[in-house]
This record gives structure tokens, sequence and C-alpha cells, in this order.
């Protein structure tokens, strides 16, 4: 090739390299605590896949690591899954955590719990200290758990104190999400 035209296949491929790397790093980087106003690319935590029902959590360590921590048993072979929005955009509705993983991290969510129907609630297992939603059973009038199986009775004063408090609740999480807009 003429110098000039190996020059400028030179500089377009490093601008192309520069550019994968700021998408990987927008994506998948996560704050550096160790020092302020810096960021951090976690190998194994970027190969983790997002769900709006994780079975993990994220912690940071003191020396700036990224420990994953489970929210339930996790049966061997089973993926790895956590928020990549945070713990209190589980509590959002499923129109409002798609919007924002659109907006940062551009994908529509395809989790278990995004394609079921959300015409019911979203119901916290709570037993045994299992994490998981509960699914709705019309026919046994139950909501069972897929992760403990347990089942608690739609008529249970739990339910009810949850259906009295889920205002509230949705009230709580839309002034998060206003103190913190973008993840």
């Amino acid at each position: 090739l003429p110098a000039g035209l190996a020059k400028a296949v030179a500089a377009r491929q490093e601008a192309e390299a520069l550019v994968r790397f700021a998408r990987i790093m927008t994506l998948n980087a996560h704050d550096y605590r160790v020092e302020p106003d810096k960021a951090a690319l976690y190998i194994r935590v970027a190969r983790a896949n997002h769900s709006c029902d994780p079975n993990c959590g994220l912690q940071a360590g003191p020396k700036g690591e990224l420990f994953f921590y489970a929210l339930r048993e996790i049966a061997a072979g089973e993926e790895i899954l956590y928020s990549y929005l945070g713990g209190h955009f589980t509590l959002h509705p499923r129109s409002l955590r798609q919007s924002q993983l659109l907006q940062v991290k551009l994908f529509e969510c395809c989790c278990t719990r995004c394609l079921g129907t959300e015409a019911e609630p979203q119901v916290p297992c709570g037993a045994s200290g299992c994490l998981c939603f509960l699914d709705w059973d019309g026919g046994a009038e139950l909501w069972r758990c897929p992760a403990c199986s347990a089942e608690v009775p739609d008529s249970s004063d739990r339910l009810a104190a949850g259906r009295r408090m889920a205002p509230l609740l949705g009230s709580k999480a839309r002034a998060l999400e206003a103190q913190w807009a973008d993840p």
C-alpha cells in the first residue's frame, strides 16, 4: 500500500479499537472505590448476565475488589445473574426497568421476569431468607416460589399487608430513582 493509505488504515484501526474499548468500559465498568472518580473493568463481573430477578448481588471489597454474593441458594451449574441497575430497580415495574436498561445498557431485557406477565404484582418470597419472587398459580389460589418451593395463600395477611404497602413502596422507589436517575 502507498504510505499515505497505510497510515490512514492504521489510524482508522486505532480509532476503531479505541471506540470499541470506550463502549466496553461504558457498558461494563464499575466504580473503583479505592480511587474516587475512576472506574475498573472486572472481567468476571462483565461476563455475568442481567436479570430483574437476580440470584446474586455485587459487593465492593476494601482493596477495590468486586465480589458476587448469593441472594439465594444457587444450584451447581446455574447461571450467575445480577441486576445491572442495582437492587432498588428490581422494585420498579417492568416498563421502567426496561426503559432504564435500554437507556443505560443499550438492550431490551428478556429475563424470565420481564417475559412473564406482570398483570399480577411482583411478590417477594421472603421464606427462609429467600429473595426470589413468587409466581401466581390462579388455579390453586396460591403464590409459589420457583427457588425454594414456598407456597403463600392469596388470602394471607402478609399479602394483604403487601397490597396496602405497594403504593408506598412505589413512591419510595420513585424517590430513590429521582436521586439516582442514571446508574
